[in-house]
């Protein structure tokens, strides 16, 4: 039997499919953001593990790298800025329960790329979830 690996090792460019069904999701998603260790916060090295959930087939690791990146966004958007037909084409999909989440994402992208008219447009698609009050 495969037993569980201690949580320090689990950082999300480990994070996948097989890893969700062998641990649980609830498991896996819990530690797909920063973590803390004795106090100290631990910052996000690269942002792929979180873009690669994206690809995900279940919906509850698309939302949860959604919420992830749109906190990381600010330091991270070259990165997420490579998927962002990835994040437009979940904002598309009328089904997708957190299309205002991708809105979101995708103009904190475009604004960062310096597409001021493609940030406008998400953040007004963004609905309540865009803040012009949040820093």
């Amino acid at each position: 039997t495969t037993s569980e690996p201690p949580e320090w090792l689990l950082v999300p460019t480990q994070l996948s499919s097989s890893h969700a069904c062998r641990y649980g999701t609830a498991r896996a998603m819990a530690v797909a953001g920063p973590m803390t260790m004795v106090g100290v916060p631990v910052t996000l090295g690269s942002a792929a593990g979180l873009i690669s959930m994206l690809e995900e087939e279940q919906v509850a690791l698309q939302t949860t790298a959604l919420r992830s990146l749109n906190k990381v966004v600010d330091t991270h958007w070259a990165e997420v800025a490579g998927s962002i037909s990835v994040i437009e084409a979940m904002y598309e999909d009328e089904f997708f329960a957190q299309r205002h989440l991708a809105a979101l994402l995708a103009s904190k992208v475009f604004y960062h790329l310096g597409e001021l008219n493609d940030a406008l447009t998400y953040a007004l698609r963004a609905g309540d979830l865009f803040d012009v009050t949040e820093l």
